[in-house]
């Protein structure tokens, strides 16, 4: 198998926006703690909360094998695979392979652990499930859990947001369902070995980590998006927000990211981060990623490729946030440079939130065999930028700093992928990375 079938991605295709919603509203609510089960009640743990109608989903094995818990015979007739056992009766009934198979072969993915996480989103979203995790299971083996507890809100992002969910699920689709022929043409020079080369992804990558806990920072010290709609004056180069309807912020414009066009064209503006990222694009042999436009339906991920752009931008610029603002056919970025905006520090909750967020948007860009190098100058760029101290012991599974008085930890999985990025009280960590009890 090297893709999902046309019965998979048919069933999961309107529902998947709603979806990719919700598991990005449960992940934030949810962000750090361990991750525990009870088959027999239908009970999940995330950290300290509780959570019931819920239980396991399914597992990947070393072997790159996706196993659904209602086929594991330790677990047949407990509560806490009646989700899973749902999805098995989906798939019989709409004759859906991936689904009513006790086993998934992922082999034939190019990145199965990938694919894995893209088969347990599907999966959410035939079911309609309130929330999503997994956790490692040792050596590069994942377990899977659904939550689906009535306390868990349903997740209703804004208007502005809609579309955004809509483009990224049809981006996943597009990426693990049926192969796709471009037409569009010879991909722009530059593009091999990849996109945006490795190199030059150990530039971008921490840049991004540090801006995505920036977006519309209006006050010192305020890491709160901006009340209510904002507009964009670019006569006046300020923004305004409804919000705060005597209050305008200065800033510059980023680019513009064109979601139908694919296409990414930098500002006209004299922001020196942008002029920084396309003399580094260039140092790296990237021309296309410093040209005025960028077509981005190369990359296999445009949205992920436009936001790299801006938010290592955002970094080298010097920007205190960042802000997206709506047009007729995407959305312009802005770095916020109002001299009343001051970038601000971290605490534990807002690195784990800053490192998810950063590379969920640099790991589809990256290729398998850089994921590791890429991932872990990801987070070692955060941690030197707001001077936390670096803990080495456990590398290179897990590297971490530590806050105040917690440490936090970033988990690799084999293939390099960040798992997982979490926190607890100094002296609390066992020695695989887990809160002691």
């Amino acid at each position: 198998m090297e893709s999902f079938s046309a019965a998979l991605t048919s069933l999961v295709r309107e529902r998947l926006p709603a979806a990719m919603a919700q598991f990005d509203a449960f992940s934030a609510a949810n962000r750090a703690g361990r991750i525990e089960v009870d088959a027999r009640l239908a009970k999940v743990w995330v950290g300290d909360r509780e959570f019931t109608r819920s239980g396991y989903l399914g597992s990947l094995a070393e072997d790159r094998t996706f196993m659904w818990s209602w086929a594991r015979d330790d677990l047949r007739g407990l509560p806490g695979i009646e989700l899973s056992t749902r999805l098995r009766e989906i798939g019989i009934r709409h004759d859906i392979p991936e689904l009513r198979s006790a086993l998934v072969d992922l082999d034939g993915f190019e990145d199965p652990w990938l694919a894995a996480d893209r088969l347990a989103l599907f999966a959410q979203a035939a079911l309609g499930a309130r929330g999503m995790a997994k956790l490692n299971h040792g050596g590069r083996a994942y377990v899977y859990v659904l939550v689906d507890d009535d306390a868990v809100p349903s997740a209703a992002p804004g208007p502005d947001h809609v579309d955004d969910y809509r483009r990224a699920a049809a981006e996943l689709l597009a990426g693990g369902g049926e192969r796709t022929v471009n037409t569009g043409g010879a991909p722009p020079p530059g593009t091999a070995p990849g996109f945006v080369p490795d190199a030059l992804l150990a530039v971008l990558a921490p840049s991004a980590a540090v801006a995505m806990g920036r977006q519309g920072v209006p006050a010192d010290a305020v890491v709160e998006p901006m009340p209510g709609p904002v507009s964009w004056h670019p006569a006046e180069g300020r923004v305004h927000s409804a919000g705060q309807p005597n209050s305008a912020f200065e800033a510059a414009a980023i680019g513009h990211y064109d979601h139908g066009r694919e296409l990414w064209e930098w500002s006209d503006s004299q922001f020196r981060g942008s002029a920084a990222v396309r003399a580094a694009a260039a140092a790296h042999g990237a021309d296309h990623l410093a040209a005025e436009r960028v077509p981005l339906g190369a990359s296999g991920a445009p949205r992920n490729a436009a936001y790299l752009l801006a938010m290592a931008a955002t970094h080298l610029g010097g920007a205190a946030g960042w802000l997206d603002v709506p047009t007729a056919t995407g959305r312009v970025i802005l770095a916020l440079t109002d001299p009343r905006c001051t970038a601000p520090g971290t605490d534990p909750d807002h690195a784990c939130a800053a490192l998810r967020q950063a590379a969920g948007l640099v790991n589809p860009l990256t290729r398998p065999h850089n994921r590791y190098p890429t991932m872990h100058s990801l987070v070692v760029g955060f941690l030197d930028h707001h001077g936390i101290g670096r803990l080495h012991v456990g590398e290179p599974y897990f590297t971490g700093g530590i806050i105040g008085l917690h440490e936090l930890r970033a988990e690799f999985g084999s293939e390099g992928i960040l798992m997982r990025v979490h926190h607890s009280p100094m002296g609390t960590f066992g020695p695989l990375g887990r809160p002691v009890p």
